[in-house]
């Protein structure tokens, strides 16, 4: 359901607003005659039908395969460079945070003392890819590395300021 409230978000959006009233009652009612069907239908042993509309399943098609693009390196570049940067996702979000961990555990493991991250792209940010670049920027401090943000997108920003963690993040305030 659409949320509804009276104060303005801190988000500065409201993160439910592209569902419609109509499309929650669209699925409710879709969900209600799969329960009444699988009522009449005692059998076990058949999977019942995936709850996923088709529109929701290419999204995740179209974001596992912006995921998968990777920048070429450029003749100026060197392989160094490039191991020691951290290109963040357009979509940043808690089904991004396992990709963007292993590249980032992989970065530490590098021999160079500065790891670069370029967040211009970010478009959409939420809590958890918050937290994951807190416990990297953590880490890669324990590590004697030293973080380098070579552009922040105005989402990041604002995120960063509405959650006050730009100290833990090693970005100006």
């Amino acid at each position: 359901m659409v949320s509804k409230r009276k104060k303005p978000s801190k988000l500065g959006h409201d993160p439910l607003a592209w569902i419609s009233d109509e499309d929650v009652r669209e699925i409710q009612e879709q969900n209600n005659v799969k329960a009444e069907a699988s009522k009449e239908n005692d059998s076990f042993n058949q999977d019942p039908e995936p709850l996923i509309d088709a529109p929701l399943a290419e999204n995740k098609a179209i974001e596992a395969e912006e995921l998968n693009n990777t920048d070429e390196i450029t003749d100026g570049d060197s392989k160094e460079e490039v191991e020691s940067m951290i290109d963040l996702p357009i979509y940043f979000g808690i089904a991004q945070v396992a990709d963007v961990y292993s590249q980032m555990q992989s970065v530490l493991e590098q021999d160079s003392d500065t790891i670069e991250i370029k967040a211009e792209d970010i478009e959409s940010i939420d809590a958890a890819a918050i937290q994951l670049l807190i416990a990297f920027s953590l880490k890669a401090k324990d590590k004697n590395k030293t973080i380098e943000w070579k552009a922040i997108s105005s989402r990041l920003e604002e995120a960063m300021d509405v959650l006050q963690v730009k100290e833990y993040l090693g970005v100006a305030a």
